[in-house]
């Protein structure tokens, strides 16, 4: 694996041990954003080959190998909480990588101690000398500030302003990365009263972001939209048929850098009646494109189906099971798919593979109902893969 060494802005900090340098890097990998490590070189060999034979806790590695958060005032750093995040060993020394990004123009102080690491392994390995015993290193990496605007949301799922009693959720979209934890605190549904609704988002304490923090899934309680369920006994559905509401998102929500939104974010919609029919692929129009054109394939809905369900879950294949490249685009509220394949299309057969947990935007999928009725028995059949064929000529 590729790393890109990031110079910190004190001086590195070595001590010697006969002809090596224990050292502390920060380092970035390659691909992945804000994916940073702090590494531990040139450990003595007797610890380096007990500590790849040993599997020390977390709270251990927290008195061996802390990384804080440096620059408090009159809080001295060794005495700062540890950051958590995972700790692994491999030939070349011991590797933190911590559980959420680093943040841009923010200081990060990284203490190794050697001699706590050899008093955990005193037992199992043999004494070394007093010098590497006591040895403790620290080295403050500073984050440099990149000239990047604070984030944004510029774009929410469903898009349509008319949306079912019995929707199951919103995607938000951001410009940039967002700092998680705090979602619910800053993201408020109004009625047309100007009251504020309660209870209506699922809270499950581990928000529901994307690998790359720039899409949240904002659930609907699942427990106010099923009929029969304690909470829609006790609480009804948080929308209702015919109410206008705004969905609110207030711009004092941070991004990963600390920074609060561009703006704040409104969508108003009004609530329609609820969607109790699922999906059927024999009820949906296919526009094929002409051969040896990059024309995209239009596929048309008779309501809206659920966005990330339809950018993830159909792809294309040839006649000799090739799957085709492509971009896919929806349009018209989330009722047409399409898709623009990469290079033209070849003469001949096609065929579109749709899974069917795609789902409409009130869950609702190709095997049946998001709202079963409670205490029914219901033996749904599970389908295959779904196909629809098409012709390029």
């Amino acid at each position: 694996m590729h790393h890109k060494s990031i110079t910190p802005d004190t001086e590195r900090v070595n001590i010697s041990f006969k002809k090596t340098k224990l050292e502390i890097h920060l380092n970035q990998e390659f691909g992945s954003k804000n994916t940073w490590c702090f590494r531990v070189n040139n450990i003595p060999k007797t610890i380096q080959q007990q500590l790849n034979q040993t599997s020390l806790l977390q709270a251990d590695w927290f008195t061996i190998f802390p990384v804080v958060v440096s620059g408090k005032e009159g809080v001295e750093n060794e005495k700062m909480p540890p950051m958590y995040g995972n700790y692994t060993v491999n030939q070349k020394g011991v590797v933190f990588y911590p559980r959420y990004p680093l943040q841009e123009g923010q200081c990060y102080t990284a203490i190794f101690r050697l001699g706590r690491l050899q008093t955990l392994l005193s037992n199992q390995i043999q004494m070394i000398t007093d010098e590497q015993v006591t040895a403790v290193i620290t080295n403050e990496f500073c984050i440099p500030k990149l000239d990047i605007p604070p984030a944004q949301i510029v774009r929410v799922y469903p898009s349509s302003d008319h949306l079912p009693e019995n929707l199951l959720r919103f995607y938000l979209y951001f410009s940039s990365e967002m700092r998680r934890g705090s979602a619910l605190q800053h993201i408020h549904l109004f009625d047309s009263h100007e009251q504020e609704i309660d209870s209506v988002f699922l809270d499950t304490g581990e928000e529901l972001w994307d690998s790359t923090a720039t899409r949240l899934t904002l659930l609907f309680d699942p427990g106010r939209v099923k009929k029969g369920l304690k909470a829609h006994v006790n609480m009804g559905r948080a929308l209702t048929v015919g109410e206008t509401y705004r969905l609110v998102i207030d711009r004092n929500w941070l991004d990963a850098q600390g920074r609060p939104l561009q703006s704040s974010f409104l969508k108003q919609f009004t609530v329609v009646f609820e969607d109790i029919i699922p999906p059927a692929i024999e009820n949906w129009t296919v526009i094929a494109p002409k051969a040896d054109t990059q024309e995209p394939l239009l596929i048309s809905f008779p309501k809206p189906l659920d966005h990330v369900s339809l950018v993830t879950l159909n792809h294309v294949e040839d006649d000799d099971s090739n799957r085709v490249k492509g971009t896919v685009d929806l349009l018209n509220d989330e009722k047409i798919w399409t898709f623009t394949p990469t290079r033209p299309w070849m003469p001949g057969l096609y065929t579109l593979f749709v899974d069917p947990r795609l789902e409409d935007i009130a869950g609702n999928n190709l095997n049946g109902l998001f709202d079963k009725p409670i205490g029914k028995q219901t033996h749904s059949h599970h389908q295959a893969k779904l196909s629809l064929k098409f012709q390029a000529q």
